[in-house]
């Protein structure tokens, strides 16, 4: 579990929410929130930018959690003609 997760998880819990609650704070549905602390998916774009809405003193595990992320967003676009 990555530290980003991980302070996730802790918060969760010291402020008493479940799953479905704490989903809804950051603006994901259930799954993607359980997927993530589970481990069954790695934190994508969009979940990481909900993460940094919500949560912005996280904004260095954050970033952090970018510089390790390897998907298809972070491959440049190849432009043609200077389009």
């Amino acid at each position: 579990m990555s530290d980003l997760l991980r302070q996730l998880e802790l918060r969760r819990k010291r402020e008493g929410l479940n799953d479905w609650q704490f989903a809804r704070r950051m603006g994901m549905n259930r799954k993607t929130w359980t997927n993530a602390r589970l481990g069954l998916s790695k934190p994508g774009a969009v979940f990481l930018g909900a993460v940094a809405r919500t949560f912005p003193e996280y904004n260095d595990l954050v970033l952090q959690e970018l510089r390790e992320f390897r998907g298809p967003q972070c491959h440049p676009r190849k432009v043609k003609d200077g389009v």
